[in-house]
């Protein structure tokens, strides 16, 4: 009987509850496992650090691409059961820096990477490595920050008492990227109609500040700085000036004739739309959030120590969804202290949120985070259109229990899309996700499932005669009870997940966001 059981459960298996995504960034790539926990909730974990350089610097070096990649794939298998390999899908998805690479030559090392991660234990199909587009980076963004605020379960159907849909803003280096919400009830399947997404290469934090700095003969970001003047010396090199003086927003980032591109049409954010802001976003507010009470603590008398107090305490009242004004009052009053004041607030040890990272680091990003904070209030002003005295904006960079990468929602919607897809439909061009039984098979499922079948058929009906032939039996040695139980009545026992020991691997709390 168990062994038919044991077979029948082989030969239904479902997919692996884990999922591999390697993200080939412009200066690296980082492995992301991800793990379905239950059946509407996921997990994830990353590996600590980028492996460099970006995916593009093997164009031509097919040599050297086997020694890099397979040491991301033994990441990932440490952390996913020996076995679920075989079931478990892999992608890899690259971003800016195999954008410039052209066609073919992109075709060509994925054919190789296809070549190399064919011969490792994971599912990979050859559709499953590609260039995303940088309107993919934002569409994913926002399908993990739905999830991460519990308007969709994993399967981009609306959860339990789901709240309205919610647009995504991300701020990395070399780009920013903006998905907003063209409806606010959350549709019963979620894609990429419901959002307006944008892309903008060039106008990351690091980048853009490239550009900024060529335009100013005396950096007015520089501390102590003037909070109004930074903001305005950004807007300028922006080339929104026009736009922002007669108060026209959202504004239009201009179009860059060089490499980068940006969408020529302003934002249309939809009416009360709400939005995930996460990376530079978070970065630049945690950082005003943690380092003002440490300002007014030890700032001398040539420091607004009562007007810190007070900005910080607007921002702390509202954390984590200030409003754009509040944060303002808070960069301000961050803007004005002095270096030597700024130094001795980096060189304290508190509990600093582990972004900061150590002294060395903290003396390094804290003179930045003026320029970076007037930045993310000029793009939320004055291109994003975000209501400044309104409580629009969440910042995070974790929620669930999953950090908000762009992979997360790519895990989700591959994920989605594959358990939607009939099996019996070939893979089709295009549509990224499988949802495998093994990572080969053929007819001899169905032989298998035909045989189970008849075998337990067999067993059962064999049972039944042996059954009632015990039964009184057992009726006779224990009259008043009725008989007694000849079997555990635990049966199957579920195998524990593999992951649930490991420090490294982060599972979802069941707290939900209020």
């Amino acid at each position: 009987m168990r062994a038919a059981a044991a077979l029948l459960m082989v030969a239904t298996a479902s997919a692996s509850r884990f999922s591999v995504l390697l993200e080939a960034g412009s200066t690296g790539t980082r492995v992301y496992v991800y793990e379905r926990v239950k059946a509407k909730e996921i997990a994830g974990s990353r590996s600590p650090v980028k492996t460099p350089p970006g995916l593009h610097a093997f164009v031509g070096n097919d040599s050297a691409l086997k020694n890099y990649l397979l040491p991301l794939v033994d990441w990932a298998k440490d952390r996913v059961p020996e076995e679920e390999w075989g079931a478990t899908p892999l992608r890899l998805y690259a971003t800016a820096g195999m954008r410039l690479v052209g066609d073919d030559n992109a075709a060509k090392l994925y054919d190789a990477c296809h070549t190399i991660l064919n011969e490792t234990p994971f599912l990979i199909r050859r559709s499953a490595i590609k260039t995303i587009t940088g309107e993919d980076e934002a569409f994913f963004g926002a399908v993990g920050a739905n999830y991460a605020v519990n308007a969709i379960d994993a399967d981009e159907t609306p959860s339990d008492g789901a709240g309205d849909l919610v647009g995504a803003l991300d701020l990395g280096g070399a780009s920013t990227q903006v998905a907003t919400a063209l409806r606010q009830r959350v549709p019963p399947q979620l894609n990429k109609k419901h959002f307006s997404v944008a892309t903008y290469l060039g106008y990351g934090v690091e980048r853009f500040h490239e550009r900024y700095i060529k335009t100013v003969d005396r950096d007015p970001c520089a501390q102590p700085a003037d909070f109004d003047g930074c903001r305005s010396a950004i807007a300028s090199a922006l080339g929104i000036m026009d736009c922002r003086s007669q108060n026209k927003q959202p504004c239009a980032l201009p179009f860059d004739s060089g490499e980068d591109e940006a969408p020529p049409e302003p934002i249309k954010p939809a009416p009360n739309a709400r939005f995930v802001a996460t990376s530079l976003y978070f970065y630049a507010w945690r950082t005003l959030h943690q380092a003002l009470p440490l300002l007014v603590e030890l700032g001398g008398e040539e420091y607004d120590t009562a007007y810190a107090k007070k900005a910080h305490a607007g921002l702390d009242g509202m954390w984590p969804a200030p409003s754009v004004d509040k944060a303002k009052a808070a960069a301000e009053a961050y803007c004005s202290a002095s270096p030597a004041l700024l130094s001795k607030a980096a060189s304290e040890e508190i509990a600093w949120d582990g972004f900061h990272g150590d002294a060395a680091r903290r003396h390094r990003d804290f003179p930045r985070r003026c320029f970076e904070a007037a930045y993310v209030d000029v793009l939320l002003r004055d291109v994003v259109g975000v209501d400044p005295s309104g409580r629009a904006l969440l910042v995070a960079i974790k929620l669930r229990g999953v950090e908000l990468d762009w992979t997360l929602g790519a895990v989700l919607d591959a994920d989605a899309h594959a358990l939607r897809r009939p099996r019996h439909i070939p893979h089709a061009s295009g549509v990224d996700g499988t949802v495998p039984v093994t990572k080969k098979h053929g007819g001899w499922r169905f032989f298998l499932l035909g045989f189970c079948g008849i075998a337990l058929l067999l067993i059962l009906v064999s049972r039944g005669g042996n059954e009632q032939r015990r039964s009184s039996k057992i009726a006779k040695a224990s009259p008043r009870t009725g008989g007694h139980l000849e079997f555990p009545s635990n049966g199957w026992r579920r195998a524990a997940p593999g992951l649930v020991s490991r420090a490294s691997y982060e599972h979802l709390s069941a707290a939900r966001l209020v």
